[in-house]
């Protein structure tokens, strides 16, 4: 199979996006194997396509030595299906799931769409991406996910003169932080991996890792900082101290819930920012939320619940 000329602009950029992995549970870069290739092994698993289109291409194509391989769709007419082998996470509490996808010069009626199926349940979508004029490229991740089995499918399709395509397939273990002291956010102290009233884990929070805050704990926060979730329960506080300017950067489609009792409050503060980066997310307000100084800077597409 030769590589199809016009993907070169599409695959520059849809490559040049990097990821760190830290608790990796599976990953398929489509970098290994052959041209045309509709099965194979990932690490942590197995891929296949479990329902290829009746025509054009739906399988592993190879760029060159530069750029590396995607799953690569065109000119397919119908749709096509790939799979992720079921993934044993009944051990690992929860995981967050991301795909690249992208297209170019294709039609809104051209798509790669991305589900995830727990417990053998049915496909729940996480991410879409549709056909446009020029190039477009993004990482989707869903929300949190916890369960005993998960598969990832990603279904597709390319009826026009452009391209659709999708890469780096990754379920990576999520951390929890329990808040076991009245401290800074950034201060490993703060935090246990065993619960409320464990011991210090010496770690702070990051993309891999979803805080909770109770206990009549008030964490301050006083630098910049990042989690992949964020729950503040009964009598817990998150505080931005005064005038620090830091913003929090929610991660991974990760989800703000602020629980009857609990508090995230900006203090003081002014110009600090509670940031979401270009996934979709909800936050979840039953207890109290003062914004006031501390702006809310969503890319992605966020959902505000006051219930």
């Amino acid at each position: 199979m030769s590589t199809p000329g016009r993907s070169g602009l599409f695959l520059i950029l849809l490559v040049s996006i990097s990821f760190t992995f830290f608790g990796q549970v599976y990953l398929e870069d489509f970098n290994d194997g052959t041209n045309g290739q509709t099965s194979g092994t990932a690490t942590g698993g197995t891929w296949s396509v479990i329902d290829p289109p009746a025509s054009g291409i739906f399988a592993k194509v190879d760029v060159g030595s530069t750029y590396d391989g995607i799953l690569y769709i065109d000119n397919t007419t119908d749709e096509g299906v790939w799979a992720s082998s079921v993934l044993n996470i009944s051990a690992l509490g929860e995981v967050a799931l991301e795909v690249l996808m992208g297209g170019m010069d294709a039609t809104n009626a051209d798509y790669v769409r991305a589900y995830y199926r727990l417990n053998g349940g049915a496909e729940v979508l996480f991410a879409e991406v549709r056909g446009q004029a020029g190039l477009i490229v993004f990482t989707a991740s869903s929300a949190v996910v916890s369960g005993n089995s998960l598969q990832i499918v990603i279904r597709g399709r390319d009826n026009s003169g452009g391209l659709m395509g999708f890469d780096d397939v990754t379920v990576t273990d999520i951390e929890v932080l329990y808040s076991r002291a009245s401290a800074a956010w950034n201060n490993g102290n703060t935090w246990s991996l065993s619960g409320f009233t464990g011991g210090s884990c010496g770690c702070t929070p990051n993309a891999d890792r979803r805080v909770m805050i109770r206990g009549g704990r008030n964490v301050t926060f006083t630098a910049d900082g990042s989690s992949a979730g964020l729950e503040i329960q009964s009598t817990g506080t998150l505080t931005w101290m005064t005038n620090n300017n830091s913003d929090l950067t929610v991660e991974r489609g990760g989800t703000v819930s602020i629980q009857s009792g609990g508090i995230l409050t900006r203090g003081a503060t002014s110009g600090s920012t509670l940031r979401f980066v270009a996934y979709t997310y909800s936050v979840n307000n039953a207890g109290t939320l003062h914004i006031g100084a501390l702006v809310f800077n969503a890319s992605g597409n966020s959902t505000i619940v006051n219930s």
